[in-house]
């Protein structure tokens, strides 16, 4: 078992996989994630992807520029097409950000 092994077990200790499926196989987009635990996959997988940062899309945007400097370490890597709305106010400050569908 590799460290990440270790890691994900630790981080989700209810997760039962199938079989010849190792935790870290989890992290993998085309990895179904196990039912009971999905939400909590789908956030490990987005932490990875941001490499560790959970920064709040915050601040004034002036381009949407702004806005795919903020996604793309996020979403980068992902193998799938995902469509986000990021709501803004009157003074171009991010006030809300949804994931709306994955394709």
């Amino acid at each position: 078992m590799t460290r990440i092994d270790e890691l994900i077990r630790i981080l989700l200790p209810q997760l039962e996989l199938p079989e010849g499926v190792r935790p870290a196989d989890v992290l993998d987009d085309a990895v179904t994630p196990p039912q009971g635990v999905a939400e909590e996959v789908e956030a490990l997988r987005a932490l990875v992807r941001s490499g560790g940062r959970d920064d709040l899309l915050t601040g004034q945007f002036v381009s949407s520029r702004d806005v795919a400097r903020y996604f793309q370490p996020r979403l980068g890597a992902m193998r799938v097409e995902s469509f986000w709305v990021v709501a803004l106010n009157a003074k171009n400050k991010a006030t809300a950000v949804v994931e709306v569908a994955l394709f």
